[in-house]
């Protein structure tokens, strides 16, 4: 059971005969959903919250998406526009995920599973997979706000995203993890884009 109190603390039930989980809240809006969950160095908490539209559209006109490797995004508006959103920084990141990856998958490789060396490998790991991870994530966070906001500007009511399983078919992959990182980072922009556009109407 989730309950926000008057106080700003949100309480999470944690079972009968356990005391409760208290996190002071940021926010004055209850979420729906809460867990929490281990990025790899450290535990973080999740919720899911109900979004309201808190601006009206400036116009009908109507843009479609593209997602892709070179280009980000490549959006065509009704009028005729144009706008490309470049995908260099997303690739940049993905190369440093691989490296990383691979460089310490082969010194892993070469410990006994189970030593403290071992251990210590895994843990630098998930420690450094996870901060280039969060780096995408806020290069996507801001790239789908400043593409909103400009769709926003140029009276765009509606807007389309063409459907993301065009790209797994058009993309060589490296490895397997390379593209579960590639899915990944094209579905988490689409889910942004797709709630940053509510909130602008």
């Amino acid at each position: 059971m989730i309950k926000l109190r008057d106080d700003g603390v949100l309480r999470l039930s944690n079972g009968r005969g356990t005391d409760p989980v208290l996190i002071d809240w940021p926010s004055g809006q209850e979420p729906k959903r809460v867990e929490i969950g281990w990025d790899g160095s450290q535990y973080e908490l999740r919720c899911q919250q109900k979004l309201y539209e808190d601006q009206e559209p400036r116009g009908e006109k109507k843009a479609g998406v593209d997602l892709g490797e070179r280009h980000l995004a490549t959006v065509y508006t009704e009028k005729g526009e144009n706008i490309s959103v470049h995908g260099g920084r997303l690739r940049s990141l993905r190369r440093h995920h691989n490296r990383t990856l691979g460089n310490l998958r082969s010194k892993i490789d070469r410990k006994e599973k189970g030593s403290r060396r071992w251990k210590r490998l895994i843990r630098a790991k998930n420690r450094q997979l996870q901060k280039i991870r969060n780096q995408i994530e806020d290069f996507l966070h801001k790239t789908a706000t400043r593409l909103v906001n400009t769709l926003h500007e140029r009276r765009v009511g509606s807007v389309v995203v063409g459907d993301l399983t065009g790209i797994r078919e058009r993309i060589s992959y490296g490895s397997r993890m390379n593209q579960r990182l590639h899915q990944w980072a094209y579905s988490k922009f689409e889910h942004m884009l797709t709630y940053k556009a509510q909130l602008r109407g």
